[in-house]
């Protein structure tokens, strides 16, 4: 089965794509919109730690499991 297809059809892995998302969506909102001064590690933090988990998260819920039909 293609990896889109693992994807979609694992509820593990899509909740890691929407931590992904959600998580590095602030630091992208604040680069487009902030001040260009600004300086926003917090931001960078929250998306550096939700990338790790949503990437563990994906990885989990593509790989193939042991269930029988």
């Amino acid at each position: 089965m293609p990896l889109l297809q693992r994807i979609v059809r694992s509820p593990v892995a899509l909740i890691g794509l929407l931590v992904l998302v959600l998580g590095c969506l602030p630091l992208a909102l604040y680069i487009v919109f902030g001040p260009p001064d600004g300086n926003p590690i917090g931001l960078g933090l929250l998306a550096f730690v939700s990338m790790l988990l949503g990437i563990v998260l994906i990885g989990v819920g593509t790989l193939p499991s042991r269930r029988r039909p």
